[in-house]
């Protein structure tokens, strides 16, 4: 993955492309959880989440495409959510979230 930020954590990876707004997700625990990349734009109040529903015996990569405004900022991080328990669509399922990044689009 080419990432202009990057977390990592030992249940996961998460990542920004500035080149396309690009966020990258991977799932490295099998411990029952999703990883995902929970993502805010300040200047317009976008936010969602970017998730690897897929699972570490899935395998692979999440990618999702974005389409921010140039030269602003966004905030992200990455975290889990226990899938079995959570449709994990809101915020306040996601648990054990690394800090957050601010980057420039």
């Amino acid at each position: 993955m080419s990432c202009t930020e990057r977390i990592t954590k030992t249940w996961g990876e998460g990542c920004y492309q500035r080149n396309g707004d690009y966020f990258w997700v991977t799932d490295d625990s099998n411990d029952g959880y999703s990883t995902g990349v929970i993502w805010r734009h300040p200047d317009t109040g976008r936010e969602g989440i970017c998730r690897n529903k897929d699972g570490f015996l899935g395998g692979g990569v999440r990618t999702c495409n974005k389409d921010f405004p140039e030269n602003t900022t966004i905030r992200y991080r990455l975290a889990r959510c226990d899938g079995s328990t959570y449709t994990c669509k809101s915020l306040s399922h996601w648990v054990n979230s690394s800090g957050t990044i601010e980057v420039n689009t």
